[in-house]
């Protein structure tokens, strides 16, 4: 018997318990500005130079390249997730990290920065 699989919805904006998220469906270029009161999810890019601000949570399904700063209010449990995260400043509440300009390492696989320990942590997803 073959499973039936759901109807795929086209949403702007979804909704948790915590926060709303707003959708963008395009890479971020240079000088872009995204600000939100809740979740980020960009379906693309950012590039060096664009930023995004979020309360919640910023998800990236593409190379982080630009600035990001999740939990902008105080939102100790927001992270940061994307394909590569070679952020050129990266935040999470009022923790800030900027990563080496010599960092040359080869990633495979999602990556996902967190608070530990009072400090920005950037870990492997496999």
């Amino acid at each position: 018997m073959k499973e039936k699989i759901p109807k795929v919805v086209k949403a702007d904006i979804l909704e948790d318990d915590n926060y709303k998220t707003k959708i963008i469906k395009s890479p971020l270029r240079s000088g872009a500005s995204v600000s939100y009161d809740g979740n980020i999810l960009v379906i693309g890019d950012v590039n060096a130079g664009a930023e995004l601000i979020a309360s919640g949570s910023i998800i990236v399904l593409g190379v982080l390249r630009g600035f990001a700063n999740a939990g902008a209010k105080g939102d100790k449990n927001a992270m940061v997730i994307a394909n590569k995260i070679v952020a050129t400043q990266l935040r999470i509440a009022e923790f800030i990290a900027i990563p080496p300009k010599d960092d040359k390492k080869s990633y495979s696989g999602v990556q996902m920065a967190l608070i530990k320990e009072k400090e920005i942590e950037i870990q492997q997803i496999n």
